[in-house]
């Protein structure tokens, strides 16, 4: 089977933090629960392969019939379209709120950045209009992993989680 060479470099380089956040949603005080490891990291995972698949394959794709120029908002439009399916169907942690937006924050933008490495592939794209977007995108993506990386440790935080924050707000949540 083929893969497009950015899929299989951005897989390769998503294993080791992938398993360290996996391990750290586990931590418990009782030890690692893989149960809570699972239900916390698999909506990561789900993210992380709609957005790789987003950037690297749906781009490509749709490359001709995208109206705007730069590559970084042609992944951000494609990758809030798919975080708009994630949300019509809700497969994302559920009664986490800040996992609902650490989910949409990183379908976006890194859908945003691998459409924007598309950019050398094509003849469209001029060294000044790259060097002016990069000027632009790369400040956005860095303010991006931040705000997925402070997502993270609220929702791992002990004093944020599902039944605690949906019950202030009215909404009915089961703890597993």
């Amino acid at each position: 089977m083929l893969a497009p060479l950015e899929v299989v470099a951005i897989v390769k380089k998503a294993i080791v933090p992938l398993l360290v956040v996996a391990l750290v949603m586990g931590l418990q005080k009782q030890g690692i629960m893989f149960h809570q490891m699972e239900t916390l990291t698999m909506p990561i995972i789900i993210a992380l392969a709609a957005a790789i698949i987003t950037g690297c394959v749906l781009h490509p794709l749709l490359l001709p019939f995208l109206i705007v120029r730069s590559f970084a908002l042609q992944g951000l439009f494609l990758g809030l379209l798919v975080s708009g399916v994630f949300a019509f169907f809700r497969y994302v942690l559920k009664c986490v709120v800040f996992g609902q937006a650490m989910t949409y924050v990183l379908i976006s933008a890194l859908s945003s950045y691998l459409a924007f490495n598309f950019t050398g592939s094509t003849p469209i794209a001029n060294k000044s209009g790259v060097k002016k977007e990069l000027k632009i995108a790369v400040p956005l993506y860095i303010g991006a992993a931040v705000a997925v990386l402070l997502l993270l440790v609220f929702i791992k935080s002990p004093r944020r989680d599902c039944y605690e924050i949906l019950t202030r707000c009215g909404h009915h949540c089961h703890k597993p």
